[in-house]
This record gives structure tokens, sequence and C-alpha cells, in this order.
């Protein structure tokens, strides 16, 4: 047969029943391809065929045998980095083989990983760009040639002079060969390096790994159909290619496995109970090839008379048990060809969608990182845009107002509110050493005296708050224990009646806090009989009061200040000591309540910075400054808390309030009124004839007067419990207010305070260095930033592509 008519043939064999005959399937084709070229394959599944396989597994040879490429056979380790082979029929044009680079993303184990500033990698792609290989007829000597300049590239070898030096074993990237003509098919395969399972000579423990990593990132995706190549010369059992086939496809949906050198086996049983698909079952089967021997490499015959004598081979003994379709290369190729065409059409619709939706993730990521910032104006900028989010969320938090404030854990006032009013709440209820009792009904507006039932729980309001760690409200009530009875006397706890303060009113009597006994309801006070010489009938009802932990620290603290004061008389150091007794609780629970809302305040600004700023070394150096800002707050604060509770613990009592003189005339007025109406109880003669008058005998005048004047012991106590009780409850409403208005709102409004200070003029400020130093970037953000940006614009391409095939 004339060699014209010989090819002539071939090449209508090799075209016959092609899957993309069709323009719509070569569109599809081509739009994979390109895709894949502009590296969108990193980013969404495309679909692939990846031929696999152990070393000499033989896929040298069914890669020449499928592509009709002259790939080098046990040559020099060929197979060092992947290369993707892609055939196309152009009926109209010249046969041309162009040869190219294509970097890839995988970072892989050891040496496979390339350690380089981007100068160098830049440097390396340009080198990339410029490698250029093409010719109307690829032969060995040629492909050996561009393999061998693509190698130096890639960095595996490299030229000094007239020595070609070794590099490095493998390489990452992917060497593309594209093939068109009229006499070709459309296809596309991928080769990757032989897997290999013990070191050989020059080969290290990196690589092995590095190797059977980058295989696996490319059997992992759902769109590759893995082809394993095992030979027949080796037990089938025991190859690597399989037992990696089996972990990144465990259903075995996606695996075809192909049985090479079928022809110088030994296995022959083995391997055709195997193709049978019996012994290990895959969902796409198995198929038996014969590849070209040694001599009939040396001689070059041609695909058709390979072809002729694989297909004779398979027609005669064991092999015909299989069917025909398994068998040789033809059918293999056939079969792969739909394969892969239906695997595009399967894919194709869906691709824009996923495109886009990387696309719009990688620029939320990319938002997410931030503006690049290279120049000082660039972080000046940056900066004071964060700056100016920052101090604008405060003022609004601050001033209560929180339209458009999305996170309720920064409503500063809102919690400032809560923690001010258990403070309040802790002041009226846990601020007096011991409480204080009630002088009459009235004199407490009416409110039930206490019953001495357990201690109060704090109104709603001042429930700690759920969203945030550590709330402000979280020491009301159960942050302090009650404190201690004087003299070892009962539990001290009951119920309050002036949980309402009204900060800023100190003009209105009766919005004036009072405080209430938790002891059960005192008897009058006097100690009135119906004759000198009778006895007091009240007394009995008197111990109650008296023995009460107020009474027993007012005696106790008489008995400790007598000195050269007249008998009857009082000395003047009893009430400055029973008053600095009594708020002795004031500093520590001032001090917790002030360092509550400081730590929650804190924790609020290193929130809202982690929030505004997206890049978390930004964050970090701003939440380190607002740390020291704060803490020097909290110092200020303390200090002039402090001394404010020492100012009122070493002054001498003063006071202009007239509300003061008008507390201690209302009690006067009480314990007066309550001793009439005892007398009038007790005596039957008492009462006028129209009944509204007390009628008082003479003989009695001189009890009354003993049972009300303070020459009288008890009358004394009476009278030094009721200044002590009303100068407190002034000085109390007094510290409050300084404490929630002056140390609290000073620490929150201050200019510079942790709350505003970082605004942008506080950016405005600060020199070159330290925005250098505060706007810096970690290097792995500028890095991570510059992946995404490569993302982007391989998805904007690839956006591109998919629309225009669409």
């Amino acid at each position: 047969m004339a060699t014209g008519d010989s090819s002539t043939m071939e090449s209508k064999t090799l075209l016959n029943d092609d899957p993309f005959h069709s323009p719509h399937t070569q569109r599809l084709f081509e739009a994979i391809d390109e895709l894949r070229s502009c590296g969108a394959n990193h980013d969404i599944p495309l679909p692939e065929l990846v031929i696999v396989g152990d070393q000499s597994a033989g896929k040298s040879s069914l890669l020449q045998s499928l592509t009709e490429i002259p790939f080098p056979v046990a040559d020099r380790l060929c197979t060092r980095f992947p290369t993707r082979i892609v055939s196309r029929r152009t009926p109209d044009e010249e046969e041309v083989t162009k040869i190219s680079i294509e970097p890839t993303l995988h970072d892989l184990a050891g040496v496979l990983v390339l350690d380089e500033t981007a100068e160098e990698k830049a440097s390396r792609l340009e080198a990339y760009r410029k490698f250029a290989y093409s010719t109307s007829k690829l032969t060995l000597t040629g492909f050996r040639d561009a393999i061998d300049r693509a190698k130096e590239v890639m960095g595996i070898t490299r030229t000094v002079g007239p020595k070609t030096i070794a590099g490095r074993n493998f390489a990452r990237d992917v060497l593309k060969v594209e093939i068109s003509g009229p006499d070709r098919s459309y296809f596309s395969i991928l080769d990757v390096p032989g897997v290999f399972q013990s070191l050989t000579k020059g080969l290290t423990k990196q690589e092995k790994v590095g190797v059977r990593e980058m295989v696996a990132s490319y059997m992992v995706p759902s769109q590759s159909v893995i082809i394993c190549v095992a030979s027949g010369t080796n037990d089938l059992a025991n190859q690597a290619a399989f037992d990696m086939a089996s972990k990144h496809d465990p259903s075995l949906e996606r695996t075809i496995g192909v049985i090479t050198k079928c022809d110088v086996t030994q296995h022959k049983d083995q391997i055709l109970s195997l193709a049978q698909n019996e012994e290990k079952h895959l969902n796409h089967g198995w198929f038996v090839v014969r590849n070209r021997t040694p001599e009939e490499i040396e001689s070059g015959i041609t695909s058709l008379e390979r072809h002729d004598r694989e297909k004779t081979f398979f027609n005669s003994g064991p092999w015909t048990r299989l069917p025909e379709a398994r068998r040789g290369t033809q059918a293999l190729k056939r079969y792969l060809a739909d394969l892969l065409c239906e695997r595009i059409q399967e894919t194709f619709p869906t691709i824009l969608a996923m495109v886009q939706a990387r696309l719009a993730s990688t620029q939320n990521e990319l938002y997410a990182l931030g503006p690049s910032r290279n120049t000082l104006e660039e972080k000046r900028a940056y900066l004071t845009d964060i700056a100016q989010q920052y101090h604008s969320l405060f003022t609004q938090a601050l001033s209560g107002r929180y339209h458009g404030l999305s996170d309720d854990s920064l409503k500063v006032r809102r919690y400032v509110r809560e923690a001010n009013d258990a403070f309040a709440f802790d002041m009226i209820h846990y601020g007096h050493s011991v409480p204080f009792e009630s002088t009459s009904d009235s004199l407490d507006g009416g409110q039930p005296k206490a019953t001495g039932r357990a201690t109060p729980e704090p109104p709603l309001a001042f429930t700690a708050h759920n969203n945030i760690s550590g709330a402000f409200g979280s020491q009301a009530a159960n942050s302090y224990e009650a404190p201690k009875p004087i003299n070892g006397s009962a539990n001290l706890s009951g119920k309050a009646t002036f949980g309402t303060l009204s900060v800023g009113s100190t003009q209105d009597a009766s919005a004036w806090p009072q405080s209430a006994s938790k002891f059960p309801p005192t008897p009058p006070t006097s100690r009135l009989s119906t004759s000198t010489n009778e006895p007091n009938t009240s007394k009995s009802s008197v111990p109650s009061r008296r023995s009460s932990p107020i009474y027993k620290l007012i005696r106790e603290e008489i008995q400790n200040c007598r000195g050269t004061e007249l008998q009857g008389t009082l000395n003047p150091d009893v009430l400055p000591a029973l008053f600095h007794r009594q708020i002795a609780p004031w500093k520590a629970i001032a001090t917790k309540h002030f360092q509550t809302v400081s730590n929650n305040t804190l924790e609020m600004l290193q929130q809202a910075a982690n929030t505004i700023s997206r890049d978390t070394s930004t964050a970090k150096k701003i939440k380190g400054r607002v740390r020291h800002i704060n803490r020097m707050s909290e110092e200020y604060g303390l200090s002039q808390l402090y001394q404010r509770a020492d100012q009122i613990a070493s002054h001498h009592l003063q006071t202009q309030n007239p509300i003061f003189e008008k507390h201690i005339r209302e009690a006067r007025l009480a314990r007066f009124q309550s001793a009439l109406e005892h007398y009038q109880a007790t005596h039957s003669d008492a009462v006028s004839q129209n009944g509204r008058a007390v009628v008082i005998q003479l003989r009695d005048v001189t009890s009354l007067f003993d049972a009300l004047h303070m020459s009288n012991a008890h009358n004394l106590e009476d009278e030094i419990h009721d200044i002590l009780k009303s100068y407190y409850q002034l000085a109390l409403h007094d510290f409050i207010e300084y404490v929630t208005q002056q140390v609290v709102e000073s620490y929150l409004n201050h200019p510079q305070g942790p709350v505003l200070f970082f605004n942008p003029m506080y950016i405005g400020s600060l020199t070159q260095e330290g925005i250098e130093e505060l706007a810096a970037e970690d290097s792995h953000v500028v890095r991570e930033r510059a992946t995404k940006q490569e993302t982007l614009a391989r998805l904007t391409h690839a956006e591109r592509i998919a629309h225009k095939y669409a």
C-alpha cells in the first residue's frame, strides 16, 4: 500500500466516531480549554481526564498511543511535571504543535514549594511567557528538546557555560502541548508524574511526598475522571496509584482502570479477572492495552500499524473473553472522548453560576482585607476612615440613639444606665455598715416597715445583660455580701424602701430616698406612765428596737467617746465616728462599679475595633492603644473617686441643704406624736369629750417631759439615730451622683478618654512613624491580598469566557 493511501486510511480511522463532531460540542470543548488556560480550574471544578500510575507503569507509551505525540519512553525519568495534551481538529489548516508552560497555584510539600520573593516570582512568570515552542511536525527529537528547555525554565536543570547542571527533580507547573490539524480529533488529557514507593538515587523523601500531593490535587476535584494505569508485569494488588484512587474516589465512580504491557505479562489470569470488573469493581470498568515494543519504537511504525498489531493480539488467546469494547487503545480513546464530552455537556450550564458565586466571595474576602496601602497618604487615609467610623459609632452609642446600630452589644449608654442603676441599688442596700431604723410609718412616706425577710432582689433594670461577657449590670445585689452585723447580731437583710433614687433632685423632700428598717416595727419611744410612781408600761415593747445593730453601734460609740462632756450632753465626736463607720463600704462598692464600667466599655471598644478594621493587624494595634488609654483613664477615675471618698470621710459633718433640717424636724415631730398617741392609748381619761384632743394630767407632765427630752439616754440614742440617718442619706445621694455623673460620665465623654480619643483629629496628630506603625500590614496580609487579586483577575476573565460561550 502506498504511503499516501496509508496515511489517508489512518486519518479516517482515527477520526471515526469523534464525539466532538458537532459545532456545539466543539464550542464547549474550546470554552473549557479557555477556562483552564486562564486558571479557572484552580477556582472551580472543570471536567478533566487525569492519567495516573506508578513509575514505569507504561503511562508515556499509553499517552503516545492515545494522542499520537512522540512521548519519550524510558528516557531519563521524563515525566518531571504535569503535562496537558490538547488536541483539536482544524480541517482547513495545516498541522501545528505549540508548547507552553502554565503556572499552577498548587503549594506542595518539600522542594515542590517555591520559596520565592515577589520579584523572583515575577521573573519566573516572565520566563514562562517567553518560553514558546512551535513546529509544523512534532518529532521525538523536537519534543525532547522542548522538554529539556522547559525543565531548565522550571528550575529542574540549569545551564552554566557549556555545562548543564541538575536542579530539583520535579516541578509543579504544567507543560501544555496543543496540537491541531485536519487529521486530529478533539481530545484532552492530563499526565502527572508517576508515583514512586521507594527512593532511588537522587530522589528525596520530600520529593516523594511532594509528588503524591501533586497527583492527589488533580484526583480530588469531583469533575476529574481518574485513568489509573497499572503495569501487567507487576502485582496489580500492590500499586500505589490504585490506593490513591481508592482514597480520593472511595466509591470508585470516577476511576477507569487501564492495564498495560499485556503482551509481556506473566499474570494473564489475574489481568483477565480484574478486567472483567469482578475482582475490583469500577464504575467505568477496565481496559487492556498493548504498548509499542522497544523494537517497534525504534523502527518507527505508524499509528495504524500499531493499532493493527494491537487488534491482532487481543483477537487471539484468552483476551477474546473480554468484550471488544474493552480491548485496545482505540476502544479506550473512544470511551474517554465520549466520557469527556458527556462531562463537559453536563457541567457547562452551571459553570457561569459557579464562576459568579466564586467571584462574589472573592470580592468579599478582598474587601475584608481592606485597601492596599503602600504610601504614607494611603495609610493615613485608611486610618482616618477607620477612625471616622469608630468615632461616629460611639458618639451615636453614647447619645443613646441606636438607629442603624445593628449590634446590640455596642449600646454603651444602655449598659451604663443599667450599671448605674445597679450601683445605686447596691449603695442603698449595702452601702451602710448596719441598717437604720424607721422612725414611723409617716416618716417613711407610708411605706411598710421592714419585716426581716431575705435580701431584696434588684429591679429588672438591674439585671445583667446577657449579650456580652461581664455585662454592666452584673454587680447588682449579689455582687456584694451584706455587711456583717455588729456584735454578732442577726441577719440584716430585708426589704428596702428606696429603690427609686432620683439623682439630681435634692429640693423635693418627698422624693428623697428613705432607708427602711430590716427588722420588725418598733413601738413608740416614750415611756409614759399614769403616775410618777407607776412603772413604765411601754418598756416591754422597746427591746426589739433597742437591741438592733444600729442602736448597739450608737451605744458603743457613745461609750467609746466619753470624755469631759456634762452628764446628759453628747460628745461632738460621736456623730462623725458613727458616720465614718456607716460609710465604710462606699469606696469598695464604687470602685467595683467603676471598674465594671471600664472593663466592659473596653470590651465593647475592642469588639468595635475588630468589626471596623478589616485588617487584624491594624485592629490589634488599635486595641493596644485603646487599652493603654483605658488604663490611664481608669486610674484617673479611681483617683478622683478615692479623693472624693476620703474627703467625705475626713471633712466635718456640715450641710446647707434644708432637707437635713426638715428631716430632723419631721423625725422629732413623729416621735412626739407617737408619744402622745401612746399616752392617749394608755390613759382612759386622756381623751376629751369631743375626741379631738388629748388631755394631759398635770401629774403626768414630768414623765412625758422625761420621755421626750434628750436628758433621757434612750431619747438621746433616738436623736443621734435620726440625725445620723438624715445626714447619711444626704451624703449617700451626693456620693452616688458624684460617681455616676462626675467619675463615670467623665470617663465616657472625655475627648481624650478611651471612648472618643480615636477620631480623625487623633490620626491627624500622629507622626509619620506613628502612621507607619499603626497602618503597617503584616506580610501574610500582603501575600493574601495579592493572591485574592490574582484570583479575582482569573475569575473576571473566566466570567467573560463563560458569557461568550453561554
